[in-house]
């Protein structure tokens, strides 16, 4: 996908892949909405990685929530027209414990910041994307979720599979499938 003057969603922004996205994204002419929990760590992407005045935007959001995923793609289509990629690159994993100490709490957090942050997002992004007859999304994901590795196996590899399907579906069945 050639970028000059492409608008990308760069969920998960401040975490190292996120950064690096940001800064090549930019380098090739996109405009990049910059999207994550802290404006002063999406501030200080932006400043790390050179991003020009006007080819990027900040937007604080609790992409988990149905309204938070809503206004992360409202905001980059009021700035700039419109989404023409969303990349989810949210990081959050608690891995290291062993099954039986798991906190059942952290689970949830887990399914949150991937399976439900990913669905809302491609729930948002996706009916601009098919009225234009454009538009790309990428979750990135693991190896986990295919086989589970040997620490934080369960949890890894459940949430990072949800993640997967969550990601193909629209390209499968981006509209209503009648019986």
């Amino acid at each position: 996908m050639p970028l000059i003057d492409r608008v990308l969603v760069l969920v998960g922004a401040t975490g190292g892949l996120g950064r690096v996205v940001a800064g090549l994204a930019s380098a090739h002419g996109a405009r990049v909405v910059l999207v994550g929990t802290d404006r002063g760590r999406l501030d200080g992407v932006a400043a790390e990685r050179g991003l020009a005045d006007g080819r990027w935007l900040p937007v604080v959001a609790d992409v988990a929530d149905p309204a938070g995923a809503r206004a992360v793609i409202g905001a980059g289509t009021d700035a700039f027209g419109r989404v023409d990629a969303l990349l989810h690159m949210v990081g959050g994993w608690v891995g290291g414990t062993a099954v039986a100490d798991i906190d059942p709490a952290d689970i949830g957090a887990m399914i949150d910041g991937h399976l439900w942050s990913t669905f809302h997002l491609i729930q948002a992004a996706l009916p601009g994307m098919l009225e234009r007859g454009y538009g790309r999304i990428v979750a990135v994901s693991s190896p986990y979720a295919v086989e589970p590795g040997p620490r934080g196996a369960p949890t890894r590899s459940a949430r990072r599979r949800r993640t997967r399907c969550c990601a193909r579906w629209p390209a499968r069945w981006p509209t209503p499938v009648s019986p």
